[in-house]
């Protein structure tokens, strides 16, 4: 059985029982799985994109930068979807699957994003085995959400780092903002959506933003050729820390698990 290092112990602990740093930003509860639809899903496919991408952000006195850089190296979908099949595997059967990734992944950068059509994506975009069925599609996609951890204005995208400067102040933080939704697996149609964080409210009904937890300045980078391999090793942690500290909560929120 691997171990999960003493770091992201240490952090996953924190996390839920601290919750994120700074102000709360308030955005819609999710949308629950009925208990008729959550009852009839006894076998799942799971489809991550969130991690496809590692998005660098930083604001200054007068100055904002994002930028995003592939991050398939860094495992974190992989991570999503054992998170995922370690918290539902006993309770369904997870069902492999292939798809093009493109098509859930958002403009993270447009003025405007629009949603995506998931149900679209799923249906002409994603294979099971040939013969093969699920009940359900669950698929983890990035998103923007304001910034809960710093306590900033900006809106943060996916998985990243992000610094904030402004005179003698230079904070740094890991986050991950993605959105979990879940799709009949014969319809397409949507059965339930949720933030992929911790909940700030034991009914899971109030979500506070981009999830995360603050960093020290020395892992911050502007761009990935900067991260030393010591640096993404600790990163690494942290994002697991995270990771693991949100995944079973919004599958209880959804009504996933009990």
């Amino acid at each position: 059985m691997n171990k999960i290092p003493k770091i992201s112990i240490a952090l996953s602990v924190a996390i839920l029982s601290a919750g994120c740093v700074g102000h709360a930003h308030l955005i819609p509860g999710p949308e629950r799985v009925s208990p008729d639809a959550a009852g009839r899903i006894k076998s799942v496919a799971v489809i991550s994109t969130c991690g496809d991408t590692l998005n660098l952000e930083s604001t200054g006195a007068i100055s904002h930068t994002d930028n995003l850089f592939d991050a398939k190296e860094w495992g974190f979908n992989s991570q999503i979807f054992d998170e995922i099949a370690t918290v539902m595997g006993n309770q369904y059967t997870i069902k492999p699957v292939t798809y093009e990734a493109s098509y859930f992944e958002p403009d993270l950068k447009a003025l405007y994003p629009l949603g995506l059509d998931i149900s679209a994506a799923v249906r002409d975009h994603a294979k099971l085995n040939a013969g093969d069925s699920v009940d359900a599609y669950l698929v983890v996609w990035a998103a923007r959400r304001r910034d809960a951890v710093l306590g900033t204005p900006a809106e943060l995208k996916g998985i990243g780092l992000y610094q904030f400067s402004f005179l003698t102040r230079e904070d740094s933080a890991a986050f991950a903002a993605c959105t979990m939704t879940v799709l009949d697996g014969h319809s397409f149609e949507v059965l339930g959506e949720s933030d992929v964080e911790v909940p700030s409210d034991p009914a899971g009904s109030i979500f506070q933003g981009a999830f995360g937890v603050p960093i020290d300045n020395s892992l911050w980078a502007e761009k990935t050729a900067d991260i030393s391999p010591e640096q993404k090793q600790k990163l690494q942690q942290i994002f697991k820390a995270i990771l693991h500290a949100e995944i079973e909560p919004t599958l209880r929120v959804l009504r996933l698990v009990h």
